[in-house]
């Protein structure tokens, strides 16, 4: 009896090598080849796209301190972002799905130990529906190992004496780019990395752009002008 032709087993006789989501599976007739998608995947084998949510677009990334949890019966558009376990959303965003979760923690008292510049006062659920006051950092504000809630990622620059904010906050994709979702940018006018401490004016008169015409430069904040 003759063994039918194995095509997967060869990388010159298939072409499904490009597809990382699926693999070769041989026609039981020896007539051919086909790409199947992974477990997980659905698709004609050569674009496979996650049967799941969660997985396919990780939309509960940039929702502080929870994990995705797919729809049991519409797994593939359907998701909760779920508050990690020993978290809990304030009362009023019980039920809101993009609400961020926060630690409880032990109960502060009226939360008079929250720094006021740099922290909230909240109300958490916590176990067995208790009510608690914690203090949690304010928009802007990361803690940090020691406990303190400092500017995140210095994109949140002081202004300039002429209330101007030389930076800028370029929104991005936190599953494509590193967990963030953003990174910090410099305006037009202005040169550094976005971060605290970093910006400076340019001053484009130096580069004489009113050079032969007559007229005369002056620098401003971010800009210049041309007098004549």
């Amino acid at each position: 009896m003759c063994k039918p032709n194995t095509y997967c087993d060869k990388a010159d006789l298939n072409n499904c090598a490009p597809y990382p989501r699926a693999n070769c599976t041989d026609k039981p007739d020896g007539s051919g080849f086909e790409c199947i998608c992974n477990d997980g995947y659905q698709g004609d084998g050569r674009k496979c796209e996650a049967t799941s949510i969660c997985e396919r677009q990780r939309p509960c990334t940039d929702v502080t301190n929870t994990r995705c949890v797919d729809d049991k019966k519409e797994p593939g558009s359907k998701y909760k972002c779920v508050c990690l376990d020993g978290h809990a959303r304030q009362l009023k965003d019980k039920d809101n799905n993009r609400a961020p979760c926060y630690p409880p923690g032990p109960m502060v008292n009226n939360c008079t130990s929250c720094s006021p510049n740099t922290e909230n006062c909240v109300e958490v659920e916590g176990d067995d529906s208790k009510l608690l006051r914690t203090c949690v950092c304010k928009p802007g504000y990361n803690k940090g190992l020691n406990g303190l809630c400092t500017a995140k990622n210095g994109c949140f620059a002081r202004k300039t004496s002429s209330d101007i904010r030389p930076t800028s906050i370029i929104p991005q994709v936190p599953h494509l780019d590193g967990g963030l979702p953003y990174k910090c940018g410099v305006k037009k006018g202005w040169s550094g990395n976005g971060t605290l401490g970093t910006c400076k004016d340019i001053i484009e008169c130096d580069a004489n752009p009113c050079k032969g015409d007559g007229r005369v430069c002056h620098n401003t904040i971010g800009s210049f002008k041309v007098h004549a």
